[in-house]
């Protein structure tokens, strides 16, 4: 294709155009009248673009017939050029800059700090720092003339207005993920890897089948595995960054994606060896009330924190709480020195340690308090690849532990 022709029209309307091997340095409207006729000959199949017969008297001169009208235009061609046929392309007009909207990177900022309700938190999901990060949100607010975020040295929270703006944010964001999404879609299926995002809490070697079909998909599909928090998991996917995501609990599904229940994972109690309730094969919540317990904070799963409160406070238990350790091999450390407990899903039991014993929780507990396990995947996914992991993973997988 030629470098774009620039087509004045009557009434100072200008079309883009271009022309097949051409190459034009100039073009304004053409006073002379010896202009040739372009007809139309319908559409070029191959280059969905609309096709033209052009005859040029000579190397000056050109008319090319746009939305039924006749637009000529004076310009130099090459030397010995032909000029027996020209590929024309309307131009699609661009919409005018609007001063007046929020740019994607304002709408990415708001939308992290409402979900997180925590600067910190917001800023490193965002990979930036907060003083930037607050002056987008002020840019936004000042742009639309309204307080959308209540921010004082102790809380963070939405005002009525910036729950409404919310819900209208979150639907502009996935939408245009979504777009991208599916235009990546498009890119050839055979060159790209499918990117598998696991939670980073569970050990997938403790559920067989699970285990065996990830293999294979590594082995034979061209499969990649990461690993993150599920909420982070759910970002990713929704924005394109992964094409599936096994994850734990969750507290809200986006816009575009779909999960299907996989598999559970039973949470055991690690106790200190020389603790009295590891002298039993089955402790109850009430046995071990009374020893610190290392939990999770809030924002890293709330799905799944908040139903762990309901059964705690339903079974009167309320240990005291340590902050859990980023390194599991710290957490069985500490637990061996007696410094306290926790509750793990079963397949962490794979990490042993010496002074460190598991116990199964009563019968009730156990089905309670299970983590139940997710495959999550685009609504539009339409890469072959993809689907067949889908449907490989789609079985009900046994609960970590059982053979």
């Amino acid at each position: 294709m030629g470098k774009p022709w620039r087509v004045e029209a009557e009434g100072g309307h200008r079309d883009e155009v271009r022309v097949a091997g051409y190459c034009v340095k100039e073009c304004r409207p053409m006073v002379a009248p010896r202009a040739a006729r372009a007809q139309r000959r319908g559409l070029d199949r191959a280059s969905q673009q609309a096709a033209f017969s052009v005859d040029i008297l000579d190397g000056w001169h050109l008319e090319v017939a746009l939305c039924g009208k006749r637009h000529p235009i004076f310009s130099r061609l090459p030397a010995g050029s032909s000029t027996d046929q020209a590929h024309v392309m309307p131009h699609v007009p661009r919409l005018p800059h609007s001063p007046r909207l929020p740019t994607i990177k304002q709408l990415q900022c708001f939308v992290a700090v409402a979900q997180e309700l925590n600067f910190r938190r917001a800023a490193e999901r965002l990979h930036m720092s907060q003083p930037p990060l607050s002056r987008q949100i002020h840019g936004l607010e000042t742009l639309l003339r309204t307080r959308l975020i209540d921010r004082d040295t102790h809380r963070v929270a939405l005002t009525v207005a910036g729950q409404d703006f919310l819900l209208e944010a979150e639907r502009l964001l996935s939408q245009l993920e979504a777009a991208v999404a599916t235009r990546l879609a498009q890119v050839d299926d055979a060159a790209q890897d499918v990117r598998i995002g696991l939670t980073s809490v569970l050990d997938f070697s403790q559920f067989p089948a699970l285990h065996q079909a990830l293999s294979e998909a590594r082995g034979h599909q061209h499969a990649r595995l990461e690993y993150d928090y599920s909420k982070h998991l759910l970002e990713r996917l929704a924005s394109g960054q992964i094409d599936l995501a096994i994850i734990g609990e969750i507290e809200r599904l986006p816009v575009g994606l779909r999960i299907s229940h996989i598999a559970t994972d039973p949470l055991v109690v690690a106790l200190p060896a020389q603790h009295p309730a590891a002298a039993r094969d089955i402790v109850d919540l009430q046995d071990i009330a009374d020893t610190p317990l290392y939990w999770f904070p809030r924002p890293d799963n709330p799905a799944f924190f908040d139903r762990c409160e309901v059964i705690f406070s339903a079974a009167g238990y309320h240990p005291p709480r340590l902050a859990e350790p980023a390194e599991h091999i710290t957490l069985l450390a500490r637990i061996a020195d007696g410094e306290g407990l926790a509750l793990l899903p079963t397949s962490m039991l794979a990490a042993s340690r010496i002074g460190v014993v598991y116990r199964d929780l009563i019968p009730d507990l156990k089905q309670s308090l299970a983590i139940n396990i997710h495959l999550a995947w685009r609504d539009n996914e339409q890469r072959p690849k993809v689907r067949q992991l889908i449907e490989a993973f789609s079985f009900q997988v046994r609960p970590a532990g059982d053979s």
